[in-house]
């Protein structure tokens, strides 16, 4: 099988990077300084999720979950700008809440890399994203079929 470098020369590059992380580390700057100076970005749940000490267990049992912290994105997904990036508010509301974050972590990594989405249309440009899960694939994609065939979004 060809390397890379032989099937593509000199032509592939990391231009644009981008991210979000618990706490403040909002770019990879401050997630790469967080590590080195041996900051924890681990709390416990936000009260704004849910109250953990209603499910929380000391000792496994049925319906309990024994953990009360973790790591907690604190953006407001709520504030995602449906006219910026030309989703309709049903649609964005029926998005995983991943799905919009990653929305706008992908448009960041565009311009961290110095382009415009007019430039990168019709380009051989990849990009890759990763989320953590699809724990709320089923929840809000329920919400999305709501919608009968044809009616707009």
């Amino acid at each position: 099988m060809d390397s890379l470098m032989d099937r593509y020369g000199s032509s592939i590059g990391i231009t644009g990077l981008s991210c979000k992380f618990p706490k403040d580390y909002q770019n990879p700057q401050l997630f790469w300084d967080s590590i080195c100076s041996g900051k924890s970005s681990w709390s416990n749940i936000p009260a704004s999720r849910w109250k953990g000490s209603g499910f929380w267990s000391a000792i496994k049992k049925r319906n309990a979950t024994i953990s009360k912290s973790g790591h907690f994105i604190t953006q407001d997904i709520s504030r995602f700008d449906v006219s910026f990036f030309g989703i309709s508010l049903n649609e964005a509301t029926a998005m995983d809440p991943q799905h919009r974050l990653m929305t706008e972590v992908a448009y960041e990594a565009v311009e961290s890399a110095g382009m415009s989405l007019e430039r990168l249309q019709g380009s051989k440009t990849g990009g890759n994203a990763v989320p953590r899960s699809r724990r709320n694939a089923a929840v809000y994609g329920y919400r999305l079929a709501q919608n009968k065939p044809g009616e707009p979004n």
